[in-house]
């Protein structure tokens, strides 16, 4: 049991040989009086794996050598092949009707890399993987903090920040945001994991002298950090979920059969495997991709060369574009026809690299910069980088210019794709946001506010039919895109912005007026409503997310039932992104125990329910409920108390009803996209429902469907309910007659 490095010669020579005897089994009668077929595909399993943890950057280079060759181990084959075997799987393609069944499981990995900024950044370029590998180096103690370093051009440099991570918490942070990811949803699969598994490696066994009484008490503490229903998520072999591997073993004492070993037991995960049906003309034109990608020594082609590409494997230009976004979905390329049109990034180094640099300007010592960027930026430009997370397009262009290829791929392209997935935000002044590459703070101070910091949780129900609740962290990737989100909103009656950070009064200090947080996990925003300016201060727990409004109780009334909407949308919003589950609350610290949650479950009735203590919990006063005012949201009554019961939510089994009413109703199917969008679904989700369905029927059918699935922003909306429904109805100019008898 190995794998092997699948390259594209490797990859068409076994295509060629498979569809060669596909064909040679049919009579020739039969191949030349066959038509061409578009949908020949070949069902294979695919596991992709991703790398999800690397817990301690500073491993010897050798043992980088290692893992590649224990996770790549070189094919004993030689392959050679022309460059005519491509036209050779093209005719044969066209006159085949044999479906191939390959056997073998093809993986994608993707090494997310240790730094806490990438831990952050990259689920936004990756997809959601089926399997995820911690790395743990087992001489380190679970909760010794890391030293995180940068390995550039051979020598290692400190990052010299206050970084928080240790082993337990990476494994923990990890398994955690894995238990909420939504499960792979890519079209033509015909079997998907139920959620992703966790791979626990433990490297540097050899240092600690394969002491198997201390691995498992190693194994031991992590298992006990899990709960009962989080097991679930971890691969186990017995009592046992850490794999131990000796790094450094030398070539001519086993490190082949450790590699072997490593990939057999990967390769037993159960449960890990996504099985889709692809056309064969995809493999073969990724592989073209690569090629010509190679071929002009950059990692991205330009539309028209893929267009190109696609024409000789017989396909037309729609059909190119739609294996690309396909393409998108379950490998490492990446397309985004909506932002960046012109550009096919064969893999994402282009991207990574510039944001890679980016981040060691804020974190590396100055001695090691001249490694990352030529000529070295202006000490005023690293300030304003690593103290306010500020930049300017010049930077990019000035000192990354050997990263790009003008005119195809230039830093305004590369800036507007971060823009529009909330890596970055645009300035009024010219300049750009970074909120990654602020540094992290040690021990931010509890803002003094009349009123009680909002909490946003993140629970899991273990089980449809069990009461316990899981508590989980903040997700990797959530923090800095609520941030970002929150700084593109922009109203006429509520913009959100920066306090002034060049004033230096607006830097940190113990004055509580002009507090003001400016890290990567902890930022203070202004927040103007109705032409009144407000200060958030919104802090990174890891455990939870706080957000402050400073401000009298009565100023908190007026304001916060609005901010809480804002921010919670924001919330949301960034969940869509990383693709996790909405499985956010909004929750107030417990007066009785710090340590536990009084989550809000109804804020009509002002009732919460405390995750861990027992007692009865007191929380009445507006200090608390003045986040859920119901003046903002209910319809009020003569003596302005909100008495109006919540609305039972409907769901998918009230389809057939609601479209009843809506046929009854003469309500025109062609003006599905316009409800949906009043609804709170999103322009990206009604794209992809307009691309799936031809029929104006069966699209209004989905975007309800979607909409009782309460989808995107559904819940910031009102939910699903009949009242939501009306409501957006007579929104709607051709939804109006509608919406009166079914609110009669």
């Amino acid at each position: 049991m190995k794998w092997e490095k699948v390259d594209r010669d490797g990859l068409l020579e076994r295509l060629a040989s498979d569809l060669k005897k596909a064909a040679a089994s049919q009579p020739i009668e039969e191949i030349s009086a066959s038509q061409p077929k578009d949908n020949i595909s070949s069902s294979f399993s695919m596991d992709k794996r991703q790398t999800a943890e690397r817990c301690d950057e500073s491993t010897e280079q050798d043992e980088s050598d290692a893992k590649t060759d224990e996770s790549t181990v070189a094919s004993n084959e030689s392959f050679s092949i022309g460059e005519g075997v491509i036209q050779e799987i093209v005719g044969t393609i066209q006159s085949s009707e044999v479906q191939l069944n390959l056997s073998d499981h093809w993986l994608y990995i993707i090494d997310s890399g240790g730094q806490p900024a990438y831990q952050e950044l990259l689920p936004l370029f990756v997809r959601t993987a089926s399997l995820n590998i911690i790395t743990l180096n087992l001489s380190k103690p679970l909760d010794e903090k890391l030293d995180f370093q940068y390995r550039i051009g051979g020598k290692i440099f400190s990052c010299g920040l206050n970084l928080k991570y240790s082993n337990r918490e990476f494994f923990l942070s990890a398994v955690s945001s894995g238990a909420i990811l939504k499960p792979i949803d890519v079209p033509h699969a015909l079997e998907t994991p139920s959620h992703p598994m966790n791979f626990v490696l433990g490297t540097h066994y050899d240092l600690i002298k394969e002491d198997v009484h201390l691995l498992r008490k190693i194994n031991d503490e992590l298992r006990s950090l899990l709960d009962p229903g989080m097991k679930d998520f971890v691969v186990l072999d017995g009592e046992f979920m850490i794999f131990p591997i000796n790094t450094l073993v030398p070539e001519d004492e086993g490190r082949m059969k450790a590699g072997q070993d490593l990939c057999q037991s990967i390769s037993n995960c159960g449960g890990t495997s996504l099985k889709i049906n692809v056309p064969i003309r995809w493999f073969a034109f990724e592989l073209w991709l690569q090629k010509i990608a190679e071929g002009n020594s950059r990692s991205f082609l330009i539309i028209d060369e893929a267009i190109s590409a696609g024409a000789r494997l017989k396909m037309s230009e729609d059909d190119t574009k739609h294996a690309l976004k396909y393409l998108h979905n379950v490998t490492i390329i990446l397309y985004y026809p909506d932002i960046l049109p012109q550009l096919v990034f064969v893999d994402p180094k282009p991207i990574l690299e510039v944001l890679s640099r980016l981040l060691a300007l804020s974190y590396v010592q100055r001695k090691a910069l001249h490694l990352i960027a030529k000529p070295v930026p202006l000490q005023k430009d690293l300030n304003r980088l690593h103290d306010f997370g500020l930049f300017k397009e010049e930077l990019l262009m000035n000192h990354f210019k050997s990263l790009f290829s003008p005119p195809h791929f230039e830093p305004s392209h590369l800036l507007k794709l971060l823009i529009h997935l909330h890596i970055i935000t645009k300035r009024e002044k010219g300049d750009y946001f970074f909120p990654c590459a602020l540094q992290s703070y040690t021990k931010p101070p509890e803002p003094q506010t009349e009123t009680k910091a909002l909490l946003i949780v993140w629970l899991k129900k273990l089980e449809e039919d069990d009461i316990r609740i899981l508590r989980l962290p903040v997700p990797q990737g959530m923090f800095p895109l609520l941030i970002t989100h929150l700084l593109n909103h922009k109203e006429d009656s509520c913009i959100v912005g920066f306090p002034p950070l060049d004033d230096p009064k607006y830097r940190y200090c113990n004055d509580q007026k002009h507090m003001c947080y400016k890290y990567c996990d902890a930022l203070s925003l202004w927040i103007n409503i109705q032409e009144m300016r407000y200060t958030l201060h919104i802090i990174n727990r890891y455990s939870h997310i706080e957000v402050y409004f400073v401000g009298s109780v009565q100023k908190a009334k007026e304001n916060c039932p609005y901010i809480c909407e804002l921010v919670m949308k924001a919330v949301s919003d960034s969940a869509d992104a990383i693709n996790v589950e909405h499985n956010h609350f909004a929750a107030f610290s417990c007066p009785n125990d710090k340590s536990c949650y009084c989550v809000v479950i109804n804020d009509k009735e002002f009732k919460t329910k405390c995750m861990l203590c027992t007692c009865l919990t007191n929380i009445s006063d507006d200090s608390y409920w003045c986040w859920f005012d119901c003046i903002s949201k209910a319809v009020l009554t003569s003596d302005s108390q909100c008495l109006e019961e919540p609305q039972e939510e409907l769901n998918i089994t009230d389809l057939d009803e609601i479209l009843t009413h809506l046929k009854k109703g003469h309500y025109p199917s062609s003006n599905w996209k316009e409800l949906g969008l009043k609804l709170g679904l999103y322009d990206n989700t009604l794209s992809t429902i307009e691309s799936n369905y031809s029929k104006v029927e069966d699209r209004l059918r989905e975007c309800l469907a979607k909409w009782l699935q309460r989808a995107d922003g559904v819940d910031a909306k009102g939910g699903a309910t009949w009242t939501t429904l009306i409501n957006a109805l007579e929104q709607c100019d051709s939804g109006k007659p509608t919406a009166e008898p079914i609110s009669e």
